[in-house]
């Protein structure tokens, strides 16, 4: 029986080995092929990464993203369409107030120089021509003392 058994234990131990190698072979080989699946991951990464950065906003994922933009942008042309009608209507507004400053100072200087052509001047006549000057005085050192009056008046023109 101990031939037996010894021959039983070889028969065994020699089987064990063989599954050992078996067991080797077989993780060498997954191991080589975790590392290939690995790599071709990486590279598909990096293809789908640069396929998106070519086709940024085109994507079907993005389409909220590109909706929520599009609104926003759609909002800020009604905001500036609006400002652009409120400063054009400012404009007519300070076109309207410049031409009435003008025809009041014209008339302004109009009377000024028919008083100062007559010879007789009046005490009541004598003030108005005071006031009227004053007035002239006035008008004549908010203009100087505005710098932008100038290029305001000759945007307004254009």
């Amino acid at each position: 029986m101990l031939v037996t058994n010894k021959l039983a234990f070889l028969f065994i131990e020699e089987n064990v080995r063989g599954r050992e190698k078996q067991a080797e072979k077989t993780s060498e080989f997954l191991s080589k092929e975790l590392s290939d699946m690995e790599d071709k991951l990486r590279k598909r990464e990096v293809e789908i990464r640069a396929f998106k950065e070519r086709h940024m906003g085109q994507l079907p994922e993005q389409l909220d993203a590109n909706l929520r933009i599009l609104e926003r942008m759609q909002e800020q042309l009604k905001t500036t369409s609006e400002n652009i009608r409120a400063a054009e209507d400012r404009t007519v507004l300070l076109r309207g107030q410049i031409d009435q400053l003008r025809e009041r100072e014209q008339g302004l200087v109009a009377r000024q120089a028919r008083r100062e052509s007559t010879a007789t001047v009046e005490e009541g006549g004598s003030n108005q021509a005071a006031d009227d000057r004053s007035l002239l005085n006035i008008i004549s050192l908010k203009e100087t003392s505005r710098p932008h009056s100038q290029s305001t008046q000759k945007t307004i023109r254009m």
